[in-house]
Order: structure tokens, then C-alpha cells, then sequence
């Protein structure tokens, strides 16, 4: 009787189990049947020679949504909401010369630039914190989620990286959710000429995200949430 017992807990333990990545990730139950969502980003900020003009481009994205369903998930309410929608941004650059473009939501109130902010995190869905579906890798284009430390503490900052070799480190560490398809040139160019210039930030060039626009009636609902 007691190992008949202790045979229908194991099983009950695996059925309890199946479907999971790990804790606090979403369940195969759970994840939608949609591989690929699809968008763009609109950005602009003033001519560096003419400041009465202004420079924009529009660039498509691809999201992938089965190597990151909560992060992707996130995203989309978040850009459908208009969250990110005339925020400013920044270029930066590391000390080994890869280059990365954040996305990181700053907003003009008065005679400064203040971050907007969420009340939650969500889970950092890369293989290092047990979520092993994500193996997109840290190209040129793609799109990756900003931590402020701890593996599940990703908000709404994320990062474009602009090379194919400085970032590969973060494989595998940090929620690497989609990529930025076919940037334009001009965009790069004039993103290394405002960093040659000495403009760490791009804040003072009025350089923002005008739009990040979903396609079609995608609709994932709300994220998995972690209280900050």
C-alpha cells in the first residue's frame, strides 16, 4: 500500500511539472500558438547641421514569441499602450568598443528628463536563470532586455545592440526577445557621428522613440508579474 502511495505521488509530482521551464515561468498550457509577431519603431531626433530640421526612420521588427513569451508578452502591452511612445533614449558605448542603442524611457517634465517607471519586474527568460527555450543570440539588430542586477529584475529597458561581436557575452544571461530589421545606414552613421562628438547621451539632440507600433490585433494579454 505504501509503495503504491508513493508511486501515484511521483506521478501526480511529474504531471505537476510538465509544461514548466522552471518557477515563475509560463507553463506550455499557457503559451499561445504564435511563433513570430511583427512591428516597427519610429525614431527621430534634430539634424546635427540644421536644428531646425528634424531626422526619422522607421525600422520593422520581428519579435519571437515562444523563446520569450513574458518578456515578449510585456512588450507588446507596453508599446500598444503608447508606454514608449515620445520618450527619449541614448547610444552608448562600452569600454571594448561595442556599441548598443537603450531604449530606456525618459520623458521631459520642466528643465529636466525623468525615467518613467513600472511597480513590477518580470522574469528573466535566458538559459542562466532555467529558461532554456531562448537561444537567440546578441547580433547586430537585436533586441534585448536591460536588468538593473538581479536576473529577474527586466522592466521595460531594452537595448539594440549595433555590433555583431561585442555582445555575444550576454548570451544565454540576458532575455534577448527579437531584432530590428534592415537599419537604415544613415541611422547608424549618425548615431557613431554624435558619439564622436562627445554626446554620450543623445538627450540633448531631442533623439526619442516617436512611435513602436505593434502589426495587426495582437493581443497576449497581460505579462507574468514580479512586485518590486
Amino acid at each position: 500500500m505504501k509503495k503504491l502511495a508513493l508511486a501515484l505521488f511521483a506521478m501526480l509530482l511529474i504531471f505537476s511539472t510538465a509544461g514548466c521551464s522552471g518557477p515563475g515561468f509560463m507553463n506550455d498550457k499557457d503559451i499561445k500558438d504564435i511563433d513570430t509577431i511583427t512591428g516597427s519603431i519610429t525614431l527621430s531626433y534634430r539634424n546635427l547641421d540644421n536644428q531646425n530640421e528634424t531626422e526619422s526612420y522607421t525600422i520593422a521588427f520581428e519579435l519571437y514569441y515562444k523563446k520569450a513569451p513574458i518578456t515578449v508578452t510585456n512588450f507588446v502591452k507596453l508599446a500598444k499602450s503608447g508606454f514608449y511612445n515620445d520618450t527619449f533614449c541614448s547610444k552608448f558605448s562600452m569600454a571594448d568598443g561595442s556599441e548598443y542603442f537603450a531604449v530606456d524611457a525618459y520623458i521631459e517634465e520642466e528643465d529636466a528628463k525623468q525615467q518613467k517607471s513600472l511597480d513590477y519586474y518580470i522574469k528573466g527568460e535566458f538559459e542562466k536563470n532555467g529558461w532554456d527555450r531562448n537561444d537567440i543570440g546578441h547580433t547586430f539588430g537585436t533586441m534585448s532586455m536591460m536588468r538593473t542586477g538581479g536576473y529577474d529584475t527586466a522592466s521595460f529597458e531594452f537595448m539594440v545592440c549595433l555590433d555583431n561581436e561585442g555582445f555575444k557575452g550576454r548570451d544565454g544571461e540576458y532575455a534577448a526577445f527579437g531584432k530590428l530589421l534592415e537599419i537604415d545606414g544613415r541611422l547608424i552613421d549618425d548615431l557613431r557621428r554624435m558619439s564622436q562628438e562627445g554626446a554620450y547621451y543623445l538627450y540633448d539632440y531631442d533623439f526619442k522613440v516617436v512611435e513602436i507600433r505593434i502589426d495587426g490585433n495582437v493581443d497576449l494579454g497581460e505579462p507574468l508579474k514580479i512586485k518590486k
